[in-house]
Parts: C-alpha cells; structure tokens; sequence
C-alpha cells in the first residue's frame, strides 16, 4: 500500500512539473516570428495604398476629378487589408492554443483591434471624399475623428513595443535575434515577390 502511495504521489509530482515547466525560448522566437511577420505585412500593405492616397490628394488641390485607376487601387488594397485582418485574427486564435505564454499574441490582437478600427475610418472618410454628394460636415468630423485615432494609436504603439520588449527579455530572446526574425522575413518577401 505504501509502495502504491508513493507511486501516486510520485505521478503527482511528475504532472505538476509537467504543467509548470518553463515556456521555452523556441516556442517564444516562433511566437515573436509568427507576430513580427503580421506587424510586417500590415506596414507593407498600408504601404502599398500610401502612394494612391498622395495622387488623390494632388488631384483634390489641383481641383480635378479624382483617376478611376486611383480610386480602384485603394479600394483593392482595402479590401485585401480587410480581409488580412479577419484572416491574422483567425491565425493567432489558432496559434495560440499551442503557447503556455500567449502575451505577444495578445497584443498584437490588441493592436490589430485598433488597426482594423482605424482602417473602418479611413474607409468612411474615402467613400465620403469620392461621392460628391456627401456631407461636408460628416466628412470634416471623420477627419478629426480619424486624426484622434492616429493621435491615439501612437501612444499605444509604444505601448505595444513595450509588451514586445519584455516578451522578448522575459523569454531570453537577444535584441539581435529579433533583428535576425525581422531580417528573415523581410527576405523572405522579397524572395518571394523575384519569383
């Protein structure tokens, strides 16, 4: 009976230290590549778009009808983002079954919550600006709501770099291999886009 106990008990232990053994830095770098990547691909895609914002604007000061092109590239590269976002949402839900510390994946759902809310704006006040119908004074209160927004979200950029930085420290990963995750996926798309 006591040899019995002890074999219990022993299991017990095992269990226990089985449930609390340390996140291990793989699966830490993994998450960050996995989140990095994510950041990555929405600067590249607002990226994309900016230059057909600045020829909508140059045709807005020179008081002429906005390029059909134009309008047709934002709304695309729109689209794609929007759909990036319900898509980024469904991944780090289902990445994050297998992390014991899921904090980076966390705040980039956090950040992409106000991502996605600022390109809803965005989207208003375009659909607004190319309708020549629209209601100027609605149209100046989305600029300045949109305007808040940016204002907003520069603070809690910073925000999320910090929980980026001590998921990074708490977990063991050197500044140089984020660099490293970073470096790789920036080649890794390049790579991709020559082939």
């Amino acid at each position: 009976m006591a040899k019995f106990q002890q074999i219990i008990i022993f299991f017990v232990l095992l269990s226990t230290f089985s449930c609390n053994k340390k996140y291990l830095k793989y699966d830490a770098l993994r998450q960050s590549h996995q989140c990095l990547s994510i950041k990555q691909e929405i600067g590249e895609l607002t990226n994309d778009r900016s230059p057909y914002f600045f020829k909508m604007e140059e045709n807005f000061q020179d008081d002429v009808e906005f390029e059909a092109a134009v309008i047709d590239s934002i709304k695309s590269i729109s689209e794609k983002i929007m759909q990036k976002h319900k898509d980024w949402r469904v991944l780090i839900h289902d990445l994050k079954k297998g992390h014991k510390d899921s904090r980076f994946f966390d705040a980039t759902l956090i950040f992409l919550d106000r991502e996605r809310e600022l390109e809803m704006i965005t989207d208003s006040l375009f659909k607004s600006i190319i309708n020549p119908n629209s209601d100027k004074a609605k149209e100046k209160e989305l600029s300045q709501v949109l305007l808040n927004l940016v204002a907003e979200l520069e603070v809690e950029k910073k925000i999320y770099e910090k929980k980026e930085s001590d998921f990074h420290n708490e977990n063991g990963i050197k500044q140089s291999e984020v660099d490293s995750i970073v470096h790789l996926i920036k080649n890794k798309k390049t790579i991709a886009n020559k082939v």
